[in-house]
Formats: structure tokens, C-alpha cells, sequence
């Protein structure tokens, strides 16, 4: 994989641009894919963006969302598009089965292929060009510095700054994350010098949950939240009859692992969920606990050091068993990492 920065000199003949993203978007992934839709057109480009599967409605404020073309829907319409365009960007992901059925696809494409992530363990022989840089606070921050590389921050809006902007504040969990950095900060406040209004971006990403939502929420935290208070722990587990019963739709989940991390001793939040004959997890953490070793380890799965995801090819039973068994591995661990967070400011 070659630096992205040997590629940038191709921008400056007009060119027929795919930009995707992983399976499951969320705001990184939209945000930062809308964000270089934007930007490249701004330089002549043509651009479509396609997303492997139907996108969270709580996002569907964002520009250009209703113009999005789902594989999941149009896989055939999909396999046409990528005929005539001249490369493809992947962001947000750094491996192709993380786009599930839109893997192949994109494994069989014959033009360029360019990585922006920011995971780690990239599968950088896939890629022609690429950026992967797991310190990063977002891909929407890596987006913001591609546009720097280019020499072309003149061309910043407000349809690209709202982008991006969301994108970094979810990631970071509203700038209050260990992976917020000063740049991460120095990009907000220039993409705020466009006039965007922030208060109102986080209102209609955040303030969109519906009644099942919190019903949900509700039922997780009186019902089914696990405390392992000697391992400094917590689990929440979804079945899919409780998924049915609340009518979740796609990012009604999002953040509910979180929720755990308020309680003071508790720096470790697993949610596992079982949808659609697949039980998937996501994993958080804070302080110095890598649990990106823990979700590869035994979730075939991956991330960032206290942000992490995983699946899990045995039953819903079987998968919180290992889970606990994974605890006891790892008590200690846990523990010392606990007993430096007390310790420190």
C-alpha cells in the first residue's frame, strides 16, 4: 500500500470516485464518507457513495444521506456503478469483511483502491494507496487532514464541516474520550469557522432515540445489566425476542454500552447481542485496558485500545459463559488497570 499522499496528484484530472464504509454505519462512517463525497465534488470529481447495508435513521439528517445507494438493496445497481468509476475510498474499516456482502464486490474491483481508517492491524496488501492511523481520533479527522494535504482548506462549507464535525463527536464521545488530541480540537473549531451550528447537529443526532429506544434502555438497565464488581465489569446482553418486543431499528443500540462506564468502579462494558441468527458484541473500556486484544483474542474481532467490536459463532449462552471466562483470564489485568485510573488526576 503506498502513502495516500503519492495519490493526491491524480485529483487534479476529473475523475468517477465510490466511497465506502463498513457494515453498520454510524456517524464516523457517514460523516466521514459524506464529508470526501462533498470535497471531491468541490474539485470536479464525480462521486457516489455506497453504504453495505440500510443506514441508521437517526442519521438521516445529514446531506446527501437520501442519495446513498445500499448494496444490501441494489446489489446489482451497486456492481454497475463500480464498472465505470476509477477507484474506490474505504473508510472506516481497515479489511474488507467488515463490509459483510459487500466484501467481494470490492475484493473483485479492478480500479484503485484507497484506505482512510484509522483501526488497527490493517490489511494493507488489499489496498493501492492508504492511510491508516490508529492514534486518530476519527476517520472524520482523517478526512480533515486529507483535505490539508491537498491544499485545499478554502473549500471547507458548512455541508462538509457538519459532516465531519459529527463524525469526530461520536467517536470521541463528545470530545471526552482519551483519543480526543489537540488537532482533534483545532479541527473543530476550524470546521465551526464555517458557521455551522453545532448545538443543532448534536440535537438532531442524539435527540432522535423513539419510545422503543428508551423502553429499552429501561428494561437493560433494571433488568439485564450484569455487575462483576471484582473484576470491575459489566455486561449487558440483548436476546433477539427482547429485540422484537422493543422494535429496534438500526443504531437504536448505539451508546447503550457506555452506560455501565458511569458507574465508578466499572471500567470495563461489554454489550452482546443476538440478531438475526448472529451474536455480535461491542466492547469499551477506559484508562489503559486494551480490550482490542481481548475482542481479537476471543471475539474475532478488533478495534482500538478501549473501543472494540467482535462476534461470536456459538449461542447467546454459550458466548456470555465465554465472556465470563474471559473475565477470570483476565481479572488481574483489570484489576492493576483500575487501581492506576484511581491513582491518577
Amino acid at each position: 500500500m503506498k502513502p495516500i499522499q503519492e495519490y493526491i496528484a491524480q485529483l487534479n484530472e476529473p475523475k468517477s470516485f465510490a466511497i465506502t464504509h463498513h457494515y453498520n454505519a454510524d456517524a464516523d462512517a457517514l460523516g466521514s464518507t459524506l464529508g470526501l463525497r462533498f470535497f471531491l465534488e468541490k474539485l470536479g470529481h464525480t462521486v457516489t457513495l455506497i453504504s453495505p447495508n440500510k443506514n441508521p435513521a437517526y442519521l438521516s439528517w445529514l446531506p446527501g444521506y437520501n442519495e446513498i445507494v445500499v448494496f444490501d438493496e441494489t446489489s446489482d445497481e451497486v456492481k454497475n456503478i463500480l464498472k465505470d468509476v476509477d477507484a474506490i475510498f474505504c473508510l472506516d474499516f481497515n479489511i474488507f469483511h467488515r463490509t459483510k456482502h459487500l466484501a467481494k464486490t470490492l475484493e473483485e474491483f479492478a480500479g484503485t483502491k484507497i484506505l482512510m481508517d484509522h483501526h488497527l492491524q490493517p490489511d494493507e496488501d488489499s489496498f493501492d494507496y492508504g492511510i491508516s492511523i490508529p492514534a486518530k481520533s476519527s476517520t472524520a479527522e482523517m478526512v480533515y487532514d486529507f483535505i490539508q494535504l491537498c491544499q485545499k482548506e478554502d473549500l471547507l462549507d458548512k455541508q462538509i464541516a457538519s459532516c465531519l464535525y459529527i463524525g469526530a463527536v461520536a467517536d470521541t464521545g463528545g470530545f471526552k474520550y482519551s483519543n480526543t488530541a489537540p488537532s482533534t480540537l483545532e479541527m473543530a473549531a476550524a470546521l465551526m469557522r464555517t458557521g455551522i451550528d453545532i448545538s443543532r447537529i448534536q440535537e438532531r443526532t442524539f435527540n432522535t432515540r423513539s419510545e422503543g429506544d428508551l423502553r429499552l434502555l429501561g428494561y437493560i438497565l433494571k433488568d439485564n445489566m450484569q455487575l462483576f464488581p471484582e473484576h470491575n465489569a459489566a455486561l449487558i446482553t440483548i436476546p433477539q425476542d427482547i429485540y422484537k418486543k422493543y422494535n429496534i431499528q438500526s443504531g437504536g443500540t448505539e451508546g447503550l454500552v457506555n452506560y455501565p462506564l458511569s458507574i465508578g468502579n466499572i471500567i470495563f462494558s461489554t454489550f452482546i447481542v443476538e440478531k438475526d441468527g448472529e451474536v455480535k458484541m461491542s466492547l469499551r473500556s477506559q484508562g489503559s485496558l486494551d480490550i482490542s486484544n481481548i475482542a481479537r483474542t476471543y471475539f474475532n474481532g478488533g478495534g482500538h485500545r478501549n473501543a472494540s467490536g467482535g462476534k461470536s459463532d456459538e449461542s447467546l449462552e454459550k458466548t456470555i459463559e465465554t465472556f465470563k471466562e474471559v473475565l477470570d483470564k483476565h481479572k488481574k489485568e483489570i484489576n492493576l488497570c483500575y487501581k492506576e485510573l484511581q491513582q491518577s488526576v
